[in-house]
């Protein structure tokens, strides 16, 4: 399912370009951008995937490759990468930016600035976190044409099939940043040469972090009343999820959560129950709820 879905969305791109202000000759003359990766240190480095139409060397089937440079700021990296190669950069399909955990609060700063000053690249586009983003691009062997698509075509999966929405966009964390609020970015690593998504880093003003996994973003999202329904796992335990509803009881301290799923099943009820009770005791004060107890019912089902 992943793989159609990466598929459509390359697709998508190809044909946009295609019918776009100068067709072949356009794509023929420039790298199109599909993701960007920032890791920290001394100077800032930059990984940057694109795709070609290819040529000579390679036919005329498109392919991906990857560029590394470094630079004081966003903009120093890439003036110094366009110098090196021999075609423009084009930003306006790329679908991903993957922001290292070695980047300090000032270089992320700096790339979000960079980013609403660059008018070709979309504000929509996904932002994500990896403990080394340079490694995402370099060492993972793409499903589809690139990384990039395949982040995309991940996220949108996850989404349908369990509800869990980890399109944090470019605007959105902008926002949160600037406004110095919380704001959560899906943890991308590889694994078996494959890119996967695995959580997501919850972010606070201070910088700190919390990490959670999958089954934890599950639990957060209904928790938050975020979470858009579909084929949901905790444990053992499976359940076809309709929609999910939470109160905070303030006189009891506790969690109110209806679950409405389309068969009853008792046991996801007590494994929501018992896993979103740890999860308050783990992250709770850093997440933003104050209680640590969940009252959880199911409705619909037989």
């Amino acid at each position: 399912m992943i793989k159609k879905t990466v598929s459509i969305i390359m697709c998508l791109v190809l044909i946009s370009l295609l019918c776009g202000c100068g067709g072949y000759r356009e794509i023929d003359s420039c790298y199109i951008v599909t993701a960007l990766g920032f890791d920290g240190g001394k100077k800032l480095k930059i990984t940057v995937e694109v795709v070609s139409a290819g040529g000579s060397e390679r036919s005329n089937e498109p392919f991906s490759e990857v560029f590394e440079e470094k630079g004081n700021t966003p903009e120093e990296a890439l003036f110094l990468l366009n110098s090196k190669i021999s075609k423009k950069l084009m930003f306006d399909h790329a679908t991903a930016i993957v922001l290292g955990d070695d980047l300090t609060k000032q270089q992320v700063e700096d790339i979000l600035d960079y980013g609403k000053k660059q008018v070709e690249l979309n504000f929509a586009i996904y932002m994500l976190y990896s403990e080394n983003a340079r490694e995402i691009f370099k060492k993972a062997d793409p499903i589809s044409l690139a990384c990039g698509y395949d982040i995309a075509g991940i996220i949108k999966e996850i989404r349908i099939s369990s509800g869990i929405d980890y399109s944090n966009r470019f605007y959105e964390m902008y926002t949160s940043f600037k406004k110095q609020e919380k704001y959560g970015l899906p943890n991308v690593k590889v694994e078996d040469e494959k890119v996967v998504v695995e959580g997501q880093a919850v972010f606070y003003k201070d910088g700190k972090k919390t990490m959670l996994s999958n089954e934890e973003s599950l639990i957060y999202s209904i928790l938050a009343n975020q979470n858009t329904g579909g084929s949901v796992c905790i444990g053992r335990e499976k359940a076809e999820l309709d929609e999910s509803r939470t109160k905070y009881l303030k006189k009891s301290g506790k969690y109110d959560v209806l679950l409405f799923t389309k068969e009853k099943n008792d046991g996801f009820v007590k494994a929501f129950k018992k896993q979103g009770e740890k999860l308050l005791k783990k992250h709770g004060k850093a997440l933003g709820f104050e209680g640590e107890k969940i009252n959880a019912k199911q409705k619909g089902g037989i």
